[in-house]
Formats: C-alpha cells, structure tokens, sequence
C-alpha cells in the first residue's frame, strides 16, 4: 500500500488543472490591454506620419484639389488619406482632421493632424468582466469600446 501512495504519476496533470484555468483568467485580463496598446501605437504612428507629410513641401508644383492653382503642399484630403493609408486601413479618413489647412498654411506655422478613432476590446475584454463581475464584483474591468483622440503637431517647412 505505501509503494501505492508514494507513487507521483500524473502529478504534472494535477498541477496543469490547478494552473490552467488561473493562466487562462489572465490571459483574458491581459489580451485587450496588450491589443489596446497595440492599435494605440498605430494610430500615433499614423498621426504622426500624417503631420510630416502635412508640412512637407513638394519640389514640382501641381494642380491644387480645385484644378486651378498651382501648389506645392498637400491638401487636406490628401492628408487624411495619407493617415489611413499608413494605418493599414485601420483609420478612417473622415475621422482625421487636419487643422489649419497644409496648403494655406505659412511657413513655420504649427500644423495638427488629429484622430478621434473607436477602439473595441474584443470578445476577451467580454469574458475578463464576466470573471471580474463573478469573482469580485463592481463595475466592468473594461469598457466594451473607448473612443481614442491622438493629434500630432508639426512645423511647416
């Protein structure tokens, strides 16, 4: 009988049905931050992106958005579709706005592209609340969807 007890096959499975479900919690506590983090840093890449190319000057002179003046900056809609290109898609064009106007702008005057952007969480942040909710209680541990402002500001060139 005490070669029986002694015995410590199948221990590791034990300890795996102890371990795993507190590993899985944190993973459902954790994935929405790290994926809010994530879409955070695209969004201020692509704002800053669109305020360099905002306050850049082209060497060749083109026509303007209205056909009949000759610029050299961009417009404004070609910034905000230069912010949603660089974000990959993840940014619409209309919720980009650029303030004062690239092609009216003065030299050295600041330019701001801002973005007002929806982050959702996702299904994880549904199930971290859940288990917040059952376990301790309260209020949610995450908002199903945060609206994000990031502006950028830059100097005309």
């Amino acid at each position: 009988m005490r070669k029986f007890v002694r015995r410590d096959e199948g221990a590791a499975a034990v300890e795996l049905s102890i371990v795993l479900p507190i590993l899985m919690v944190f993973l459902a506590f954790v994935a929405p931050i790290i994926k809010f983090g994530y879409e955070y840093m695209v969004i201020q890449r692509a704002a800053a992106h669109g305020v360099r190319y905002a306050s850049r000057t082209d060497p060749n002179a083109r026509y303007a958005e209205d056909g009949v003046t000759l610029t050299r900056r961009p417009s404004s809609g070609e910034v905000r579709q230069f912010v949603s290109d660089s974000s990959d898609g993840t940014i619409d064009p209309a919720a980009v706005e650029v303030n004062p106007s690239p092609m009216f702008a003065v030299p050295g005057e600041l330019v701001t592209v801002t973005i007002a952007h929806e982050m959702d969480y996702g299904p994880l942040a549904d199930i971290a609340n859940a288990v917040k909710g059952a376990f301790f209680g309260g209020g949610a541990f995450l908002p199903s969807s945060t609206t994000v402002t990031v502006s950028a500001r830059g100097r005309e060139e």
